[in-house]
């Protein structure tokens, strides 16, 4: 991923986080976190190693009535899909 799809995905996960607080969704702040770690990482970013937590990120997000999030982060599975 470049750095301008990282920082859309970072902003993404600050939106999750607020819609999504860890006391009420557990699920959504660890994939948050996995999420984040995967930003922050040294070194090339290989999308494929993250992709499933994203898409879980994205289903949970559907569930919760977070829409605009969930489409967003679908957009970044299909895009770590093709990395």
């Amino acid at each position: 991923m470049n750095d301008f799809s990282l920082t859309v995905l970072e902003r993404t996960l600050d939106l999750a986080a607020g819609a999504m607080p860890p006391e009420k969704n557990p699920e959504a702040a660890k994939c948050v976190k996995l999420i984040r770690d995967y930003i922050e990482s040294a070194g090339p970013h290989d999308g494929r190693r993250v992709q499933h937590v994203v898409a879980e990120l994205a289903h949970i997000a559907r569930q919760s009535g977070q829409f605009l999030i969930a489409t967003r982060l679908e957009a970044f599975t299909r895009e770590l899909n093709i990395v």
